[in-house]
């Protein structure tokens, strides 16, 4: 990949709505507007091949490519025949904001009845095989001022405060799912389903640090969700020092065959933000949930329920 291709990866469903250049290559020379898997393609948008796997597509694609004539390896469509680009629509975490990584686990209970990590899970597929049980993992995203608002928190040890309102609202409408083997389930289908209130408990309160408990109950129309949480607050430098969440719901998961159900836990912590898998977005923003302007999206995610 990194001698032979220009890698580049896409949220198509953003992406492919956006009027600028990006948009209309996707719409008119890829002629794709959703697609899951990898394709390789030439600059001209020819599509050499589609596999739903990576390592196909590198292999087969390479092979496509080598049997082009060198005209046709040549760009000859350019960005410019498509119109200006518009940086507005860029999809990237929010300037001078957090990034809390997510981690989506099922789990199961043991004979005596104690939570584990399973080796494998089912895809609950007809037919599939059990595949290695690791974490999917998704994005939070905090802007500037959202941080900057629990940074600037203040209150004595012993001190009960609700937690930021923005904090709970995201949390409980765009991260609370089933996607621990694939594609979220269960409380996906019902965004803006869920509600309630985060609380928030000074632990600590020296002139350097603020220690905060969290806790809370998501209720809705999947299943309950059970929020807790540490924060740390560097009060000289006013920033978060650590941010850490958990979500957990004994019946989140669904088994798709058999419709049984399996404890769900979901972490979040403060990103690093130094790897480019770092800046992949929210799951949400891939969801076509908001007709053909993706900057409605941007404002869904980061504005208040309506």
């Amino acid at each position: 990949m990194r001698e032979k291709f220009i890698p580049v990866s896409i949220e198509v469903h953003w992406s492919a709505r956006r009027p600028d250049a990006e948009g209309r290559f996707i719409r008119e020379a890829l002629k794709r507007l959703s697609w899951n898997g990898a394709i390789a393609v030439t600059p001209n948008g020819k599509i050499l091949n589609e596999e739903p796997y990576m390592d196909l597509a590198i292999q087969r694609g390479l092979e496509e490519w080598n049997k082009l004539p060198e005209a046709e390896r040549r760009p000859g469509l350019k960005l410019d025949d498509l119109g200006p680009g518009d940086p507005a629509y860029d999809l990237a975490p929010p300037e001078g904001g957090l990034v809390l990584q997510t981690y989506i686990r099922s789990l199961e209970r043991d004979a005596r009845g104690e939570l584990f990590r399973p080796s494998k899970v089912e895809l609950g597929n007809a037919g599939g095989m059990p595949i290695e049980a690791q974490a999917q993992r998704d994005h939070l995203w905090i802007s500037a001022a959202e941080a900057a608002s629990i940074a600037s928190i203040d209150a004595p040890k012993g001190r009960s405060l609700p937690a930021p309102a923005f904090l709970a609202d995201r949390l409980f409408r765009f991260h609370l799912k089933d996607s621990a083997t694939c594609i979220p389930g269960t409380s996906a289908v019902y965004y803006d389903g869920y509600a309630g209130e985060l609380t928030l408990t000074v632990k600590e309160s020296t002139s350097g640090l603020l220690k905060l408990g969290l806790s809370g109950l998501a209720r809705g129309k999947g299943p309950d969700f059970q929020i807790f949480g540490e924060i740390e607050i560097d009060r000289s430098a006013k920033s978060l020092r650590r941010l850490d969440l958990l979500a957990y719901s004994e019946k989140g998961r669904v088994h798709t065959g058999t419709q049984a159900t399996f404890p769900l836990g979901i972490s979040f912590e403060i990103a690093k933000g130094n790897r480019p898998m770092d800046r992949v977005p929210p799951y949400f923003f891939t969801v076509n949930r908001w007709g053909s302007d993706p900057k409605a999206m941007h404002d869904a995610y980061f504005g208040p329920r309506k």
